[in-house]
């Protein structure tokens, strides 16, 4: 379903054709989201016991682009890894502001899930960002190997 703009003419404005209303921006993480949370992030704690599990979160993101609020939205089930990707993610996450229909930028939320995984005998341990979505609600993307895609 589309939205519909309402435009307002004025006198001079309408005699020089039609006004296209703007569409506005939604908020675009800087770099890739991959890079917020690495394999030597993972607390030595989690490691010794063994702590592993799916982390989803919400971010507040200021008209500036910069994380005001970190929320836990699914817990891995360890308050640990938990609390260390809200810590991290607050720390590191930058964003391309989002951006009303006048160009004016606003706040937004971005939501995604960090999976934590515990190494094998064959590599580091590993971090993935399950998906993304962006605020306003319903505007979903998805993140892939090269970052969040429409």
């Amino acid at each position: 379903m589309k939205n519909i703009h309402h435009i307002i003419f004025l006198g001079a404005m309408a005699a020089a054709g039609p006004v296209l209303a703007a569409k506005s921006v939604p908020l675009k993480p800087a770099g890739s989201p991959g890079d917020w949370i690495t394999p030597n992030d993972y607390p030595p704690a989690a490691l010794r016991q063994s702590l592993k599990g799916i982390t989803g979160f919400r971010l507040n993101v200021d008209p500036m682009g910069h994380v005001t609020a970190c929320t836990i939205t699914a817990s891995s089930g360890s308050s640990l890894l938990d609390d260390t990707s809200c810590a991290l993610l607050k720390a590191r996450a930058t964003f391309v502001a989002a951006q009303d229909a006048r160009g004016r930028t606003v706040a937004a939320t971005y939501s995604s899930a960090v999976r934590w995984q515990i190494p094998n005998d064959t590599g580091p341990a590993k971090f993935t960002m399950l998906s993304c979505s962006f605020g306003p609600p319903g505007d979903i993307h998805v993140v892939t190997p090269q970052g969040c895609a429409h």
